[in-house]
């Protein structure tokens, strides 16, 4: 749920949102949701709604490897908790943009029908900071982390494309 300080947008001007946010990136873990897997053709398929991880879903998907190369999950955006607060904002999502593959389309070639169908974009930190920017590169991102001992961030090993 947008917080006290959400207005109104359009996918090209989203609302600012500063609390209740939901973060796309997230680890697997319980009390996450699943919100996508990952497609043979390395795009995400949406899951409509999201699945909430428990501990026999974590069980079931450790068998078959890093659940985070197979499908994304979301939790609650932690902000200042995070690596990728910038103070303000997630500075993940622009640097995803930036590294964004030159066949994708640019915000401005995205319509709301064209928008993937995803379970959290009314709560979703991406969406409120980029709009459709954000949408638009999305189904690319694969979390990919990095092992323990790294000094980088663990979304650092996010992947486009």
């Amino acid at each position: 749920m947008p917080g006290p300080d959400a207005g109104t947008g359009s996918p090209a001007h989203p609302p600012v949102v500063t609390q209740g946010m939901t973060c796309p990136s997230s680890p697997c873990h319980e009390g996450a949701v699943l919100i996508a897997v990952l497609g043979e053709d390395g795009r995400l398929g949406y899951l409509r709604p999201a699945l909430p991880v428990d501990q026999e879903f974590l069980d079931a998907c450790g068998q078959h490897g890093d659940p985070e190369s197979r499908f994304r999950f979301a939790d609650g955006c932690r902000q200042g908790g995070c690596e990728n607060w910038s103070g303000r904002d997630c500075s993940l999502i622009g640097r995803l943009i930036s590294a964004r593959p030159a066949d994708t389309p640019e915000a401005s070639e995205v319509s709301d029908s064209g928008l993937p169908r995803c379970a959290i974009r009314s709560d979703c930190r991406w969406f409120a900071q980029e709009g459709s920017r954000a949408c638009g590169v999305c189904p690319l991102v694969v979390y990919r982390p990095l092992p323990a001992h790294s000094d980088q961030d663990r979304h650092s090993g996010t992947s486009v494309g």
